[in-house]
């Protein structure tokens, strides 16, 4: 959206190239497979372990009158303040048939040395998950089985993430429960210690033999073993220099070489450093590995994106067989005007095609049929007049661009929107100019931003677009559609009146075949509309630019939540902004973001911030991202776990890519 309207006469300047954002980690990351057992030998004064074979297979007997194998957490964890939210246990063990007490498989003892944060152990029949809840309250989850004691070796996943544990046995038996209370995402792990195969002291340590035990960061290692191949679960030979015999995971940078994937090699694990990607060999070809819902780890720089002038908008949209394409609104003088579409490779974007436009403001993708549309709303760039032209443009498969298709009379169009209602296709266009209107009683002509903006159908017929409905809005910016409960609504960013910036926005429901407001919504030079949906509720995001009464950017964006009920929105939290023009609402795995586009601070470089949905608490800051003034946010995702987060700059030609790290 734009950033420069003519309420405001503002003149923007081109700022130094700043220092490249440092990424903001959480708090815990690092290689996914750790060897737990391997650690623990290898640190221990023993010097040599008691190896025993049973059944073709060997274990190691730890004897109570020997030193615990132990390892400080912070050896395996070097990159963590905290223990992972989500993690899992390996074990391949088999347990004595007579024991009647309980036995530690391992625990993790904090500070004292004396108190148990976490462990799993078994008693009797019954195997158990030990830890300290969220609220330091220790807790235990159980479940009975049959396997514990009948002297044969088994294979034992523990997965726990921060409401449920699962515990499967031998790749096959499967139990989930549900953790009396959440798990403690706030574990220090500052001179904390893992113990294998017991509590630290002699009661309770395993009496039987133990083959494996791992421990996998941020994944759920049911699909990793289960799902591979045997091989993982082959004998361990341990050696002190710290070779681990079972499929071993080499540790590479994201764009080595790994080899090739054959039935020879299937099971073979390779992580991904930067990226902190698992990949397993499946036979045939390699394949990255996401067990359970991803997490955002943290941000980091990717790359700079040169546009010919300073940037409105981006749309990403896809073309079936053609790849992923970014289409740029750009603003600038003589050709620097023409926008750029942009095509992804294996590096990032490169220019594709370059568009004539008018001091373009944004672009709208959308299919009907087997058509490909890109609509630009241009604003103008003659400040004599309000009138401009925009563009549908299609794309045409024989010259492999895209290419005028219909042009509409516009004035200082903001935003393009596509939908479609039962079947039919409509576009909606919001214009932001000035009408001259003529006092009736001095016959003296004024300027107004009272303005029409107009929703066209699509007319199969005639392959073009018709006026269906006008709409009174007021210097309209932005243009919202959206479903929920069942209906249809369209709601409008009404940002200025020639006075005053604080005037109604409005919501539209469609009604007998027409849009009809319903609902008139108090904001401040809001700029731009975001609907998205968390759980069953539905949500509407205001990013509000300015205020005209104190002449300030610094005002409060809002979100509301439609209620069923009563049909209308309500305000939930209001968020500080610095001149937003942009709310980006995304998700990773099963969590809720937005982000808005921060414009005005006086800065060549703004704070711009991402709020993570926490229900009852609502959305709270978890991530800072310091960036060239932005006008528009995006997300990428591109696939095989690799997500971006693209910045448009309003005040220069380099614009900033972020990648998104998951775990």
């Amino acid at each position: 959206m734009c950033s420069c309207r003519r309420l405001i006469l503002i003149c923007y300047a081109v700022y130094v190239l700043p220092v490249l954002p440092k990424p903001v980690k959480r708090q815990c990351t690092g290689p996914q497979v750790l060897d737990l057992l391997g650690l623990a030998l290898s640190e221990s004064k023993t010097a040599n372990w008691d190896i025993e074979v049973h059944d073709t297979r060997k274990g190691y007997r730890f004897s109570s009158s020997r030193h615990p194998a132990k390892v400080e957490a912070s050896t395996f964890l070097s990159s963590c303040v905290v223990f992972p939210s989500e993690f899992s246990f390996i074990f391949s063990f088999k347990a004595p048939t007579d024991t009647v007490n309980s036995e530690y498989l391992t625990s993790f003892l904090g500070p004292d040395r004396e108190t148990v944060l976490m462990a799993v152990r078994y008693k009797s029949d019954w195997l158990f998950f030990d830890y300290i809840d969220d609220r330091n309250t220790k807790q235990s989850v159980g479940v009975q089985s049959r396997l514990i004691k009948d002297g044969k070796w088994h294979d034992l996943i523990v997965a726990v993430s921060a409401a449920e544990v699962s515990f499967i046995w031998d790749c096959g038996t499967t139990t989930r429960r549900t953790l009396n209370g959440r798990f403690h995402d706030n574990l220090k792990l500052k001179s904390t210690r893992f113990y294998v195969a017991s509590r630290r002291k002699k009661r309770g340590r395993f009496t039987g033999l133990m083959q494996q035990l791992k421990f996998v960061v941020g994944s759920d290692a049911t699909s990793l073993l289960c799902h591979s191949s045997r091989h993982f679960w082959s004998a361990n030979r341990y050696s002190h220099s710290g070779t681990d015999e079972v499929t071993p995971v080499r540790v590479v940078d994201d764009g080595s070489e790994i080899g090739t994937c054959s039935l020879e090699s299937k099971g073979n694990l390779v992580y991904r450093s930067r990226s902190n990607r698992l990949e397993v060999c499946q036979g045939s070809r390699w394949e990255s590995i996401s067990a359970g819902p991803e997490r955002l780890d943290y941000i980091e720089d990717y790359t700079n994106l040169k546009t010919k002038s300073k940037t409105l908008d981006f749309e990403l949209f896809r073309l079936p067989d053609k790849g992923l394409f970014m289409a740029a609104a750009n603003q600038g003088r003589d050709r620097d005007m023409n926008s750029t579409i942009y095509k992804w490779n294996e590096h990032g974007f490169v220019p594709y095609q370059n568009l004539t436009t008018d001091m373009a403001q944004d672009w709208e993708y959308f299919r009907i049929g087997d058509d490909h549309f890109l609509a630009c709303a241009n604003q103008g760039a003659d400040e004599r007049s309000p009138h401009a032209t925009s563009t549908v443009y299609r794309w045409s498969e024989a010259k492999r661009k895209f290419v005028p298709h219909q042009y509409f009379l516009s004035s200082a169009a903001q935003s393009f929107e596509s939908f479609t209602i039962d079947g039919k296709h409509y576009l909606a266009m919001a214009n932001y100019g000035e009408t001259e209107i003529a006092d009736v009683g001095t016959g003296n002509s004024d300027h107004s931003l009272r303005q029409k903006s107009f929703v066209y159908e699509w007319q199969p017929d005639r392959r073009a677009f018709t006026v269906y409905q006008t709409l009174s809005t007021t210097g309209c910016v932005d243009l919202e559609y959206f479903e929920a409960y069942g209906s249809h609504y369209l709601a409008a960013a009404n940002s200025f009146d020639g006075d005053d910036s604080i005037i109604d926005s409005v919501v539209y429901k469609w009604q007998q075949s027409k849009f009809v407001a319903i609902q008139y919504i108090e904001t401040t030079g809001a700029h731009d509309l975001e609907h998205f949906e968390i759980g069953n509720s539905h949500y509407l995001a205001v990013a509000n630019y300015y205020d005209y009464r104190k002449k300030s950017y610094k005002v409060n964006s809002v979100v509301y939540r439609l209620s069923e009920s009563r049909g209308k929105f309500l305000k939930i939290q209001d968020i500080p902004t610095t001149g937003a023009l942009d709310w980006e609402y995304f998700t990773v795995g099963k969590d809720s973001y937005i982000i808005a586009g921060s414009s005005e601070d006086g800065k060549s470089k703004i704070d711009n911030t991402i709020y993570r949905w926490q229900g009852a608490e609502r959305f709270v800051p978890v991530h800072t991202l310091s960036v060239y003034p932005s006008s528009d946010w995006e997300m990428l995702d591109i696939g095989n776990g690799e997500k971006y987060l693209v910045s448009a700059n309003v005040k220069g030609k380099n614009n900033k890519i972020l990648r998104i790290l998951t775990y």
